[in-house]
């Protein structure tokens, strides 16, 4: 009832809390988040749903990066590559405190969590070039591809590892 009548996050949201229907929930989020039809949070660390003072009611707001985030949590160590390509999603999503998407900012700490460096983010061989990695599969640039991979260093040297 609630997808019929236009109220897609408040829809997202009960898909999401059930178990059974939650990968239908977040495949759907990023469909209309893609197309313009979802109203998203300002801030990635907003609730999962929630209202904003200018909002009128019914309407609701979606936190996609908490979203993609609560969802991947179950098997981003176990299967990295899928969980880089829900992060994908968050590219334009920008993380609080330095300007750093959310998808380098979820690319940081799934690769200090799994400590696979040289799988996520590609590796030096002994003559200079570069292997690819996992970040390479989605076309980016090499300068995209550098600044996550300093961002994760400062992420590292900021918990003192």
């Amino acid at each position: 009832m609630l997808l019929l009548t236009g109220q897609y996050e408040a829809a997202l949201e009960f898909l999401v809390r059930t178990p059974r229907l939650r990968c239908h929930g977040v495949h759907m989020a990023i469909a209309l988040l893609k197309t313009g039809y979802l109203a998203v949070t300002g801030s990635s660390e907003a609730p999962l749903l929630s209202i904003e003072s200018h909002d009128a009611p019914p309407c609701r707001r979606l936190n996609p990066s908490r979203l993609i985030t609560l969802y991947t949590n179950r098997f981003e160590t176990s299967a990295p590559r899928e969980a880089l390509h829900y992060y994908f999603v968050l590219r334009d999503t920008y993380a609080p405190g330095p300007p750093h998407n959310m998808f380098a900012s979820c690319v940081a700490a799934l690769a200090l969590q799994t400590r696979d460096f040289g799988a996520i983010f590609g590796a030096l061989d002994a003559e200079g070039c570069v292997s690819p990695g996992l970040l390479h599969e989605f076309g980016t640039r090499e300068a995209d591809i550098r600044h996550v991979v300093v961002y994760a260093a400062e992420c590292s040297e900021n918990k003192g590892e």
